[in-house]
């Protein structure tokens, strides 16, 4: 898959190469996309920048907006704020949702909150069904680092409401809108795939957890971590066929965490 990577790259160099005068923005923009996948960061810059030179007027949005992204990889913080506001101005009306997005995470990585917020509204009223639930969690952050908590615990909720299965967001949601200590609930949870894991390893033929996965479960076991995204890496990435033996109230448990994470809502937990 690497070699026909690298070939496309060459291809879309061909294709600008062959262009009248070198201009073929389309396969600048797609090489800056592949060159990013290999996390040629500063090679994915110089392409997104030709692919905006040779853009009609200098403006190519899309291009811009992924500079941003490739400029943040190497902390040029500033330069990625700057394409990202490029892309918003070269935008239809002025409205390119994921270059917002992306300039508010930046401003909340950097502690300017006011910032921040201003970016994460206007790439929900951008948006054109206003449904970019890590906004509303960026927004739900942001209002919490400056003391609106009502603001900060409506947006969390409507973060969750857009995409229940979001592990950062069901996370903001138990520490800090949760009134209950939910150690001790993901500890006595842990043990209990972990039973169930060594039912399963005893199938013959019967899908297995790697060794590093299992080593965290029993490493989270024992200390009683609380730690959601290793428990949904556990139930995912584990892909274990239940024993046929299991029993109906082990189904009905493996039922509820299963609707959980097929989006039900966050409290099916409880």
């Amino acid at each position: 898959e690497l070699g026909q990577l690298e070939l496309a790259i060459a291809a879309f160099a061909k294709a600008e190469n062959d262009s009248p005068d070198g201009r073929f923005p389309l396969a600048s923009f797609s090489k800056g996309v592949l060159q990013m996948e290999f996390g040629e960061w500063q090679e994915a810059i110089d392409a997104c920048t030709k692919a905006e030179i040779d853009s009609p007027e200098g403006r190519n949005p899309t291009a811009s907006s992924n500079k941003g992204v490739a400029l943040g990889k190497l902390d040029e913080l500033q330069l990625a704020l700057n394409a990202y506001t490029k892309a918003e101005n070269d935008s239809a009306e002025g409205k390119h949702p994921v270059a917002s997005y992306n300039k508010g995470e930046l401003h909340l990585f950097l502690g300017r909150w006011h910032e921040a917020i201003a970016c994460f509204r206007k790439a929900i009223v951008d948006s054109p069904d206003q449904h970019i639930p890590g906004a509303h969690l960026g927004l739900s952050q942001a209002f919490r680092s400056i003391q609106y908590a009502e603001q900060a615990r409506i947006h969390a909720y409507v973060a969750l409401h857009q995409d229940p299965r979001s592990i950062l967001i069901v996370d903001e949601l138990l520490k800090h809108y949760t009134s209950a200590d939910t150690r001790p609930f993901y500890q006595a949870r842990f043990a209990y795939l972990g039973v169930q894991l060594d039912e399963a390893a005893r199938v013959p033929e019967q899908s297995k957890l790697n060794d590093e996965l299992r080593t965290r479960l029993e490493e989270a076991a024992d200390a009683e971590q609380h730690d959601l995204k290793l428990f949904w890496t556990l139930l995912l990435a584990a892909n274990v066929a239940w024993p046929e033996t299991i029993g109906y109230q082990d189904r009905l448990r493996l039922a509820y965490i299963t609707s959980y994470l097929h989006g039900k809502p966050w409290y099916t937990f409880h």
